[in-house]
């Protein structure tokens, strides 16, 4: 009696530990839109991003990378990042994802 008590346990906890499927995972974050996204960089609220605040307080090969983007991003070379061009960059991303 003991050990059916210990099996049955023990499957309880592994079924719950581990999923079944796939569908038993939970769902990923919804994705936040660039709107969101261009609102939590805008430090300072003035409609652009300058290379700081797209950087923000990350470091190492994360800031570089972020470096090395901005200009790409930047589509008409003014120093600075627009709601417009952070859309185009982010639907280009989400589209070859």
């Amino acid at each position: 009696m003991q050990h059916r008590i210990i099996a049955l346990t023990l499957t309880l906890v592994a079924s719950a530990s581990f999923p079944a499927s796939a569908a038993d995972k939970p769902a990923d974050k919804p994705k936040r839109t660039p709107e969101e996204i261009f609102a939590h960089l805008d430090g300072d609220a003035d409609g652009t991003l300058t290379l700081q605040e797209f950087v923000g307080k990350r470091t190492g090969k994360r800031a570089e990378r972020r470096t090395k983007a901005f200009p790409k991003i930047d589509a008409n070379g003014d120093g600075s990042i627009d709601l417009a061009e952070l859309t185009a960059r982010i639907e280009h991303h989400r589209a070859s994802e």
